[in-house]
């Protein structure tokens, strides 16, 4: 598993690939905890990842959560679709 970090306009961009598992957590969180310090709005592009368990859906529901409409799913893969039971984001 990759996160990388991109600033934007309004924010940034969380860029997850790979697997979204619980032996990916400290990486994860540690992106995560670091956008939470420096940006208001939150993209996630979840369009690399092939393989999401509990704990990544988890992470997704947590962000979703508490960050509202401040965090905006912009890409997604059908692996984490399947795994939601549900589309990402409507277009």
């Amino acid at each position: 598993m990759t996160v990388r970090l991109e600033s934007r306009d309004r924010g940034c961009r969380l860029i997850f690939d790979g697997k979204m598992t619980k032996e990916c957590q400290r990486e994860m969180e540690d992106r995560v905890i670091e956008a939470l310090r420096r940006y208001r709005y939150f993209e996630l592009d979840l369009s690399g990842v092939y393989y999401i368990d509990a704990y990544g859906k988890r992470l997704l529901n947590l962000l979703k959560e508490f960050g509202g409409n401040a965090v905006e799913i912009v890409a997604c893969s059908s692996s984490v679709e399947q795994a939601l039971g549900q589309p990402c984001y409507t277009h």
